[in-house]
């Protein structure tokens, strides 16, 4: 899988662009605003007469636009995307910093349904502790899974840690408001939300392992079954 997701790196940055290629049906907004609208530079062409709409014709779904200030300044390059295969229940602390991450992702990570498998799974009390050693303050730390077993065990795992605070979906919808969210310099503003909003629906359906619950291959084998949790990393209160 690693040796998969090096090539296909690899492969992206011979064809930069302004597009994810793995979402071909997002467009960028050209000239206008994310609802397609036309400026008054370039004026709507009317047609003469209001074409009919044959009832009996396939629907054609419209394409959703991506507003210019949601993609890279440069487009995507893929040049700050790398993978490592490597032992993190081992050897994670070796390769970050204290407080250096901003954001952790556990995504439909192995269940390991057997009972003396369980302590192979990637949360647990120990790791907890050094995914906190690992993340900022005010850092986020995201799991999901289709497996409600796996995520009642996460959640239970991750909410004694003092260092982490549960977030409602009421926060999580209104993430990149505050400061100390999200990218340097657009933390605390209407923008950093809508891209903190790009992120969640990532985590949810943009994943290989989200699309196949999607369409019913995952786990469980049940559609869109999928349950998740975002967490902030917090100050240590002393004692």
């Amino acid at each position: 899988m690693t040796q998969y997701v090096s090539d296909k790196i690899a492969a992206l940055r011979l064809n930069p662009g302004s597009v994810d290629p793995d979402n071909p049906e997002l467009q960028p907004v050209v000239g206008g605003s994310a609802d397609n609208d036309k400026t008054e530079e370039e004026p709507i062409e009317r047609p003469a007469k209001k074409a009919k709409v044959d009832p009996s014709a396939p629907k054609v779904a419209s394409i959703p636009a991506i507003a210019p200030a949601l993609l890279p300044p440069l487009g995507y390059s893929y040049n700050n995307l790398s993978v490592l295969r490597a032992n993190a229940m081992k050897f994670l602390p070796n390769f970050f910093h204290k407080g250096q991450l901003s954001k952790l992702f556990f995504l439909f990570p192995d269940p390991h349904f057997k009972a003396r498998k369980h302590k192979a799974r990637i949360i647990s009390p120990t790791l907890v502790a050094e995914y906190a050693y690992a993340l900022k303050v005010g850092g986020l730390l995201y799991t999901i899974t289709d497996v409600p077993d796996l995520h009642t065990w996460m959640t239970s795992h991750i909410a004694p840690c003092p260092l982490f605070k549960r977030l409602t979906e009421d926060e999580i919808d209104n993430l990149g408001l505050e400061s100390g969210e999200g990218v340097v310099g657009c933390e605390g503003s209407e923008l950093q939300r809508e891209r903190e909003r790009c992120v969640m629906e990532a985590v949810k359906r943009r994943t290989e392992e989200g699309k196949k619950v999607e369409r019913g291959m995952g786990f469980t084998r049940e559609k869109g079954g999928k349950e998740w949790s975002v967490w902030r990393r917090i100050e240590e209160v002393e004692a």
